[in-house]
């Protein structure tokens, strides 16, 4: 078997254990999500409103900050796989077993003890992820040629989204017909199983770093100072974050679209039938992630990061123009292919506008100025909505949506029409 067959035998191993592991992940993740399961859980501990609104707090920073540490913490490309795969199981996992423990023993503890208890655990959870978040992705770019990897993390997240649906239709299910704290202590005790068989997956993904004698020197901080101002440098990454700092201004509503259908001006849809059409998001977001991941491998990812902002310019309009049950579901389904749609292509984006040969702390100072620059926008769309009404939010969405568009087809190039740089290892 020549070099190039062997190649292309470990790429479609390691497509089928990508898309198996996220798919188990995606399940488990919907068993307990935090806007639904945990939420509850909380606010039947005695949670405050303050407390539950830090889970979006916790999400943002959790995410966000903890990426630099990646950059140190995961510099052998030699032992990245194995040090990604220990990582989950040391300082993610454990924290759903935890909450789990939390949930069991609840009647034996003070309900502020468990709520707080949980709301940290979570904390830590959020933020062991957030550690490697940015690993994750420059080892996919790595794994992955550039003409397959689109497709790959579009199959793969898009698979992880249906099985999202099943999940939560589990958990909501077990919910309604068991009201004790152990349905919680099961559901968070099956998520760390489901997940810890998840990232078992990986364990037998082929990554040919693994068989490298020679390694790259460590970065040091100075060095990651240095590419990231060369990265800064860079024209199109420069007019790619302002994009998606425009886009997501214009689409920094989507939990608002709750509020707003249950309001008189959406209709007033009934609780029960908007959870029910929620799902609607979650399809929309699987099929953008396919349909871009194919798209961006053909014509490049440009076309998804553009058509993602179509979509949810189209998801707007129909908003303001139409209400009742029809609308909301029409408007969620093109909210969740425009989100899936942006999430491939912001990834591939990242990757192939990198002018040197540290993807990673591309990746993560792509990710840090993107999530520095956009942090407070969902909540100062949630001041406007109150002061100014609903309809109002929705009409400046629709404004930054049409600036953001403009700006992303007139000075946006395709990385690959210039040459998109190589970089050392598969995924170059």
């Amino acid at each position: 078997m020549g070099a190039s067959e062997q190649q292309g035998t470990a790429v479609r191993r390691n497509t089928r254990l990508f898309i198996a592991g996220e798919t188990l992940w995606g399940f488990q993740t919907a068993l307990v999500g935090a806007a639904t399961v945990m939420t509850v859980l909380l606010r039947e501990y005695g949670a405050t409103e303050t407390m539950i609104g830090a889970i979006s707090s916790i999400d943002a920073c959790g995410l966000l900050l903890p990426q630099t540490l990646g950059v140190f913490m995961f510099a052998s490309q030699r032992t990245r796989k194995r040090d990604i795969v220990i990582w989950h199981f040391v300082g993610i996992i454990p924290w759903l077993c935890a909450i789990g423990c939390l949930a069991a023993l609840a009647p034996r503890m003070a309900l502020h003890v468990v709520a707080w208890g949980v709301l940290i655990c979570y904390g830590f959870y959020v933020s062991g992820i957030g550690v490697v978040a940015g690993v994750w992705t420059d080892w996919i770019a790595h794994l992955f040629p550039v003409q397959r990897r689109g497709r790959v993390m579009g199959w793969s997240w898009g698979a992880s989204s249906l099985a999202g649906i099943m999940g939560a239709l589990l958990a909501g299910e077990l919910l309604r017909h068991d009201h004790s704290h152990m349905a919680y202590a099961l559901l968070y005790g099956a998520a760390g199983s489901i997940a810890a068989a998840s990232i078992a997956t990986f364990c037998w993904v082929t990554d040919p770093a693994s068989s490298r004698i020679e390694e790259r020197r460590r970065l040091r901080v100075m060095d990651v100072v240095h590419y990231a101002c060369t990265s800064m440098r860079n024209r199109n990454f420069r007019v790619f974050i302002m994009g998606r700092v425009l886009a997501m201004a214009g689409f920094s509503i989507v939990p608002l679209i709750t509020l707003y259908y249950l309001a008189p001006e959406g209709g007033s849809v009934e609780k029960s039938t908007l959870v029910s059409v929620g799902a609607m998001l979650g399809a929309g977001f699987a099929v953008g992630n396919m349909v871009a991941g194919s798209v961006g491998d053909r014509h490049g990812h440009r076309a998804g990061t553009v058509s993602g902002v179509v979509l949810q310019l189209l998801a707007l309009t129909v908003l303001l123009a139409t209400r009742g049950v029809w609308s909301c579901g029409i408007v969620y389904a093109l909210a969740g292919a425009s989100l899936g749609m942006t999430n491939i292509a912001h990834s591939n984006m990242l990757f192939e506008t990198c002018p040197h040969d540290r993807r990673i702390v591309h990746i993560t100072f792509g990710n840090i100025v993107l999530g520095l620059c956009t942090t407070l926008l969902p909540l100062i769309a949630g001041r406007i909505a109150h002061v100014y009404g609903m309809r109002m939010v929705m009409v400046i969405s629709a404004g930054c949506s049409v600036v953001a568009l403009g700006w992303l087809a007139r000075y946006l190039r395709e990385p690959r029409a210039g040459g998109a740089p190589r970089t050392p290892g598969l995924g170059a």
